[in-house]
């Protein structure tokens, strides 16, 4: 390595130093405010949906579209699903599908230790996730499975709950949280995980491909419980790739224009560094 050449560590340390004048604790707030503005979005969300009046539809037959999708849900939960005792794959999807702002969190912290840059794209990719899908329930509210076919479809995670003897006070948390019953498709659960993986992929090839199996499991467990179907999971999937290619693009953009700055810069300073 020549003299003088940052390695990795230098520069993801560098990354993750805040800018003068600036206090850590300050920094952090900054960065993560738009985040925070996403949860209370999501939350607000469901009185906005609400106010427009468009009935909700059942995206049920769009599965066929997908091989071998038709009756995904269906299938599922007649091979592997018994009404009358608590399995082990009960417990596990449950617990899957309630990480869904736990994962990005963590993932989100060290990215933001280890680089800042990355934090800020993954962020607002998923913002711009977000804002496509919330855009989408509004316009085109939709039912999940348990409530569309409800003579057909287990509610799952519900009955988990109770076979486990949850405390009282934690399960009315839950049954009685008001939230968007119609924000089916897409599936932001199965974003959230997508996005996830893409950015934690090149700072840690083992957190990548951890993220990538646990995107896996979240897919089969949203479609597995009743949650979703298969065309809102691929929803999700196009959704979340769609917010990280544009913030890429975007990113790339702004770096190009930082590089001339920079080289214009030089230049005018005979090239000294």
């Amino acid at each position: 390595m020549p003299v003088g050449a940052p390695n990795s560590t230098m520069v993801v340390a560098t990354r993750a130093l805040p800018r003068p004048g600036e206090t850590s604790a300050l920094t952090f707030i900054k960065d993560w405010a738009p985040l925070l503005l996403l949860v209370v979005a999501y939350e607000l969300m469901r009185d906005v949906a609400g106010m427009t009046g468009i009935p909700a539809h059942d995206l049920s037959g769009f599965d066929a579209v997908i091989p071998g999708g038709a009756g995904a849900t269906l299938e599922l939960q007649a091979a592997l699903y018994h009404r009358s005792a608590l399995g082990p794959l009960d417990v596990a999807a449950t617990a899957v599908y309630f990480m869904h702002f736990v994962l990005p969190a963590g993932v989100g912290l060290v990215l933001w230790f280890w680089d800042r840059s990355r934090y800020r794209r993954f962020s607002a990719a998923l913002l711009a996730a977000c804002a496509l899908a919330f855009v989408t329930y509004v316009l085109l509210p939709t039912t999940p499975p348990w409530l569309g076919k409800p003579d057909q479809v287990y509610k799952v995670i519900d009955e988990t709950i109770r076979k486990l003897h949850v405390p009282g006070w934690l399960v009315s948390v839950y049954v009685h949280h008001d939230y968007n019953l119609y924000a089916a498709f897409p599936s932001l659960h199965s974003a959230f995980p997508l996005i996830a993986a893409a950015y934690g992929w090149r700072l840690h090839a083992g957190l990548g491909a951890f993220l990538l199996a646990w995107t896996f499991a979240v897919w089969f467990s949203v479609v597995y419980l009743g949650e979703h179907y298969l065309v809102d999971v691929a929803a999700g999937v196009v959704y979340a790739s769609a917010a990280v290619l544009a913030v890429e693009l975007l990113w790339s953009r702004r770096g190009v224009g930082f590089l001339r700055v920079s080289e214009a810069r030089s230049a005018g300073s005979g090239g000294r560094h």
